[in-house]
């Protein structure tokens, strides 16, 4: 919904409850009680947030799919620039830049990435979406080799798990999960496998879960030094991730002891995605967010933000 739209819809519905009042003041004195002219007033607002809504998560929902089966980040990019700079609310504005950030991410403008995620207002945003920017800040944090930034995300992200909602407490215990086993990886390489394995093996059809899957997964063999299956792993990722940042870093790691050609993913044998209306537990998609119409909106818990 854009600026002109969201608009639009408010001066229409003004006229109407204006309307509404005149004719209890005048024609209507004696059959329009105020009660009802109340409902209307409600009712109308209710519209509001329902086209305000809708409007967003079916930006969500084909933000979703351009990142995690189409791979199209230069498209997911666009839109996500596109919506903020038309986001008829704060609210809405804030969002959007969150999303902007994850695309970014997966662009592999990592320094960008972190910008934008800084310049969201996280107290215009429930508090289950500051654990979508803490996870991909500390991606970008890792990419960038900078461990002292990924332990503050990965801190923030512990201290945020039990103040979201209790429905969402496992879905960012989880990425808090992943985060702390990638600080902890030259230490505790078991660990990073088991975390690895455990919320991005599952195999539902999703392109870009099988790709973090194996560009997670080189890092394991890389510290093993198994460079064969290494390889394997950054082939996956050459072969099929297009412009995604796990192809443009595995081209990078790749040490040529197989042919990329030989790993190209056969979409015809993939199962069909289904589209994440709520977290997948306790499995997570890198880029999986979490739908406006499933979060509750709470001023309570949004005064709660982090400092």
């Amino acid at each position: 919904m854009k600026k002109t739209q969201y608009l639009t819809m408010i001066i229409v519905s003004a006229v109407i409850w204006v309307a509404v009042v005149v004719l209890k003041l005048t024609v209507l004195s004696e059959s329009l009680s105020w009660f009802m002219v109340a409902l209307i007033a409600i009712l109308l607002l209710m519209f509001v947030r329902y086209r305000i809504e809708g409007s967003h998560q079916y930006f969500s929902g084909r933000f979703n799919m351009l990142l995690d089966y189409d791979l199209d980040v230069d498209g997911a990019i666009k839109m996500a620039k596109d919506a903020y700079d038309n986001a008829p609310t704060i609210q809405m504005k804030n969002s959007y830049q969150m999303y902007l950030g994850i695309a970014l991410y997966y662009k592999g403008e990592y320094d960008e990435a972190i910008k934008t995620f800084n310049m969201v207002d996280l107290t215009k945003i429930n508090n289950v979406f500051h654990g979508l920017i803490f996870a991909f800040s500390g991606y970008c944090a890792f990419e960038l080799k900078d461990q002292e930034l990924l332990a503050q995300y990965v801190e923030r992200l512990h201290a945020l798990e039990d103040r979201v909602p209790a429905k969402y407490r496992d879905f960012i215990a989880n990425y808090a999960e992943i985060l702390e086993a990638i600080k902890n990886m030259d230490i505790s390489i078991d660990q990073y496998k088991e975390a690895i394995d455990k919320n991005f093996a599952r195999d539902d059809g999703y392109l870009a879960r099988k790709l973090n899957y194996q560009y997670r997964l080189s890092f394991y063999y890389e510290a093993i030094g198994d460079t064969l299956e290494m390889d394997k792993c950054l082939a996956f990722c050459i072969a099929n991730g297009k412009e995604q940042h796990t192809a443009l870093r595995a081209k990078e790691r790749f040490q040529g002891s197989v042919d990329p050609a030989d790993f190209v993913w056969d979409p015809a044998k993939a199962k069909d995605p289904v589209e994440p209306a709520q977290p997948q537990e306790p499995q997570v998609l890198e880029a999986e967010i979490v739908s406006e119409e499933v979060v509750e909106d709470s001023s309570e818990e949004t005064e709660n933000k982090d400092e």
